[in-house]
Parts: structure tokens; C-alpha cells; sequence
């Protein structure tokens, strides 16, 4: 069985990813991963505000919460990152001595800054790829969707522009018209979408400032938004597609693939259980594989495409209306 993808221009062995998280910290820990499937790695995001403005944010933010707990120092400690930018590109100059898989680095942020330069110096470092985070939440009602997609289309040129390297952009699921947006994207210079970035949901406490937030790992039931839009993007678009998020299982894998991803990014369940995560969800995969009777991932992937339903809008319509009306309490 020929479990090989293309992604990002990378003919990769398997299409596990090991997703932008603390995971690919630690080199040792890294070359284990691989050797358990992983076929590329995305390092921990650096954020723009350890780039761009951590002086400024300091001071703003010591001000902002002069009046709050005394813990308010834990949302502004420059020391609470994995790592300072200097430390992160030499972890990418060590990491590629040590496996033969891409290296992806990763950038997140959400407005134009200086912090863009970090493309070129991640690149330079020797990674294979950048993956963008773009993570924004609009407070201001001034400012208009269209403002905000055109802002976020306004990195991605800036970085595609400073890099030979390809860039896969990471996004949120709530745009207006996410294949609209999707399309931008591609058009921008991107070489794969990843659906989606993670959004955190913070607790009553931590908004009162009296508790550390809280990260979460997702499990499976959240992989049925990534699955619709993958198979909505896969008649759209000619970007690898990439799905990060509720990947917990071989037949997770099996589903994304399906539905039109080229790789699948998995953190929380190496998290909960090391390497052998990765090698139990390929097991599944192929498993599932043998059952449909498909000998490679692009046989998988020409089984469920939109692009083969004459009106998909008007069919989601009947599905919704459908599930609606038979529903029994």
C-alpha cells in the first residue's frame, strides 16, 4: 500500500504531520516521532508580540492591569514562552541536522509589523516551509469583515514575498465566506490552507484575572467542521489542503483524506500517549484503507469530492432540513 502525499510540494512517507505545538521542543523527542510515522513537523508558533512590540506590550499591559490581582505579571512575562526568537531559529538549524523529514517553522499573528522579517530569518535558518497562524479576534465595530480579511491577505503577500520557501496559512473557520477568503489565499502566493486554527475558549475566571487560562486538548467531535469545508475546498482549490484539530484516530485520518486533505497535523493525542499514538492511527488508516479497497491516498481522496454533487449548496440545505425534521426528543 503506498501511503506516500504530496504536501507543500513535499512527497511525504505517511500523511501524519506533527502540528505547531510543544511536541517539537525537544530534538530526541522529535527524531522518536518520526520514527513512529510522523513524515514532518511543524515547530511551536513564535507570536508577533515576542517579535514586534515586547516592549511596548510590557509597558501597556503593567499599565492596563496596574489595579488587577498580583498575578497580572503572568500575562506579560516575556519568560513564559518556550523559547525567545534567537533560540528558535537555532532550534531549527539543529533540528534539521538530526531528521530527514520538512521542518516546518511557524509564525503567528494578526497585523501587519515588523515581526514579518521572521519569514526571511526562519527560512535562512533552514526550514523547509512557514506555516501562518493568523489568529485575530476584531473588537472594534468600525472595522468591516472585508477590512479584516484584506488586512490578514496583506501578511500573507508580505511574507510569500520575502521567502523562496512555501508557506501554508492557517485560518479561523469564522470568515464570512470562507471559500471566498480561501480563494484570496491561494491567490496571495500560499501552497496549502490548513483547516483551522484553535480557538480557545476562556473561562469565567481567567476573564476575572484570577486563574491561569486553560489550554484543551480537541477530540473526534470536533473533526466535523474541518471535514465539510476540506470537501468544500477540494473542488476550489489547487493549494495542498491540510486538516489540524480533532485528529485523534487512524479513522480520523481516514475521514480527512476522504474528504480531500493531503495531511493531517496531530497533537493532542501524542500529547496524551508519546510515539505510539502515531503508530496505533496509521495502523487504523491502513486498516480503513484495505476496507474501501484503495491502494494509495489520491485513490482515497477521489472517493467523496463535492465537485461530483450537481448543486452541493442546495444539497447541504436538504441534509439540514432533513436532520431538523426527523429529530425526536
Amino acid at each position: 500500500m503506498n501511503m506516500q502525499t504530496q504536501y507543500m510540494g513535499f512527497t511525504l512517507e505517511t500523511p501524519l504531520i506533527i502540528g505547531a505545538s510543544p511536541l517539537a521542543d525537544d530534538s530526541q523527542r522529535v527524531g522518536a516521532l518520526v520514527e513512529a510515522g510522523a513524515a514532518a513537523v511543524v515547530l511551536h508558533s513564535l507570536f508577533q508580540e515576542q517579535i514586534d512590540g515586547e516592549h511596548f506590550s510590557t509597558v501597556y499591559l503593567r499599565e492596563m492591569y496596574a489595579d488587577a490581582q498580583p498575578r497580572r505579571d503572568d500575562f506579560i512575562d516575556p519568560t513564559a514562552f518556550h523559547s525567545n526568537p534567537e533560540q528558535y531559529l537555532s532550534h531549527i538549524e539543529n533540528l534539521k541536522k538530526m531528521v530527514n523529514v520538512p521542518v516546518i517553522g511557524s509564525l503567528n499573528g494578526s497585523r501587519p509589523g515588523g515581526w514579518i522579517r521572521y519569514a526571511e530569518h526562519i527560512q535562512q535558518a533552514g526550514a523547509d516551509a512557514l506555516e501562518l497562524n493568523l489568529y485575530a479576534f476584531p473588537s472594534d465595530p468600525s472595522i468591516s469583515g472585508q477590512d479584516v480579511e484584506n488586512q490578514m491577505l496583506d501578511i500573507i503577500r508580505m511574507v510569500t514575498g520575502s521567502v523562496r520557501i512555501p508557506v501554508a496559512v492557517k485560518v479561523s473557520p469564522f470568515l464570512s465566506s470562507l471559500p471566498h477568503f480561501a480563494s484570496a489565499v491561494q491567490h496571495a502566493g500560499a501552497a496549502a490552507l490548513v483547516l483551522f486554527n484553535r480557538v480557545y475558549q476562556i473561562p469565567e475566571e481567567t476573564i476575572m484575572r484570577d486563574s491561569e487560562p486553560a489550554g484543551h486538548q480537541q477530540d473526534s467531535a470536533h473533526l466535523q467542521i474541518r471535514l465539510y469545508w476540506l470537501a468544500v475546498m477540494a473542488q476550489h482549490l489547487n493549494v495542498s489542503l491540510a486538516i489540524s484539530g480533532a485528529v485523534n484516530t487512524g479513522t480520523d485520518v481516514f475521514k480527512a483524506v476522504k474528504a480531500g486533505a493531503h495531511a493531517a497535523q496531530v497533537v493532542s493525542a501524542v500529547l496524551r500517549s508519546g510515539p505510539n499514538a502515531l503508530r496505533n492511527i496509521l495502523r487504523e488508516f491502513q486498516q480503513c484503507m484495505l476496507q474501501q479497497h484503495c491502494q494509495s491516498i489520491d485513490d482515497l481522496r477521489r472517493v467523496t469530492r463535492f465537485d461530483q454533487v450537481p448543486d452541493p449548496e442546495t444539497c447541504e440545505r436538504l441534509r439540514y432540513m432533513r436532520a431538523l425534521q426527523h429529530w425526536q426528543q
